[in-house]
């Protein structure tokens, strides 16, 4: 009977170790979650940043005026601008609209765009030289 006691008490032990040591690694797990949901917080919080620093851009753009739809609104058919979007026909805001007073369709313009986070318009424009 002792033999089974002393066996009883050794599986008891090993079982409490290993119940122990299953809460200790749980408890490390949850620290490194911890640890992660932290660094991925401050990964975002410095992405955030950096994209808030990269705003505005501004653009020097030559193209063609199409159509003056009204308001202030251009339709520009413009060449490529480097790294941001290849050449095309687009609709764009104009900053002020006393600018284009003087533009007609067909005439050759350049202006300066400019973008922030969620938007194109046009600061300047003028009559290309």
């Amino acid at each position: 009977m002792r033999f089974f006691s002393t066996v009883a008490l050794i599986i008891s032990l090993v079982s409490l170790g290993l119940a122990f040591n299953g809460m200790k690694r749980l408890n490390d797990v949850k620290k490194g979650f911890q640890r992660t949901r932290s660094e991925l917080s401050e990964v975002r919080d410095e992405f955030a940043a950096h994209q808030q620093s990269q705003w505005p851009k501004f653009y020097e753009v030559n193209g063609k005026l199409l159509f003056k739809p009204g308001g202030n609104r251009l339709i520009i058919d413009h060449e490529e601008i480097p790294n941001v979007m290849p050449a095309m026909i687009m609709s764009y805001e104009v900053e002020d609209p006393k600018q284009i007073e003087r533009l007609e369709p067909g005439d050759r313009v350049h202006f300066r765009l400019k973008e922030t986070a969620d938007k194109l318009f046009i600061v300047n424009i003028e009559k290309a030289k």
